[in-house]
């Protein structure tokens, strides 16, 4: 699961991780409080899994490989929010994945993958989830009867922060959440 990250330049000549890649040293673009400017951070811990088919199951596996790569980190601690957190942002990318009637729709002959992407400097722990779909993710206040829109409430509630970005050079978009860990020093290791 380790080894060299890839990066790649996108339209805005910013530098972001390529959902493909992973290993040590991974790049992720990150927008300061502004909003505006952007700089580079080094990951030292990285892992990508490898592309899932936007279908049902993806959330479940995407738990399972979180669940082996923090055991491989030994990162256990906060391993039952992660697994919410991870399935959240995998269900979503599923769901958006999707037709009206809940089956994937297929791009020029293709089912959608997902990949998920798991950064660590030892005082976070970063979720990343990539989709091929279009749209972005909305927070939601869904009402006591409704039946879904609760999975960014949970993943806001879990995390330190959370965010999206749209995918350089192709469809779909890159939503992350940020977890820390627990122990670690109040700022993050970050070169």
């Amino acid at each position: 699961m380790a080894g060299r990250a890839d990066a790649r330049r996108g339209a805005d000549g910013t530098r972001e991780r390529c959902p493909a890649g992973s290993g040590n040293g991974a790049v992720v673009r990150v927008l300061d409080g502004s909003g505006r400017s952007e700089r580079l951070n080094p990951w030292p811990l990285a892992s990508a899994m490898p592309p899932l088919a936007a279908i049902t199951t993806a959330p479940a596996c995407a738990r399972a490989y979180l669940v082996t790569v923090l055991a491989s980190w030994h990162m256990n601690q906060r391993a039952a929010e992660l697994q919410l957190i991870v399935s959240e942002l995998a269900a979503n990318a599923v769901a958006a994945s999707a037709d009206k009637s809940g089956s994937p729709w297929y791009i020029e002959g293709r089912m959608p993958v997902i990949r998920v992407c798991l950064l660590s400097d030892w005082a976070l722990l970063r979720v990343e989830v990539w989709d091929q779909a279009p749209g972005i993710p909305l927070l939601r206040s869904p009402g006591d009867l409704d039946e879904s829109g609760r999975g960014l409430a949970l993943v806001d509630h879990l995390s330190t922060r959370w965010g999206w970005h749209p995918a350089a050079g192709q469809p779909g978009k890159c939503v992350w959440a940020e977890v820390p860990l627990p122990g670690a020093a109040s700022e993050p290791l970050r070169a």
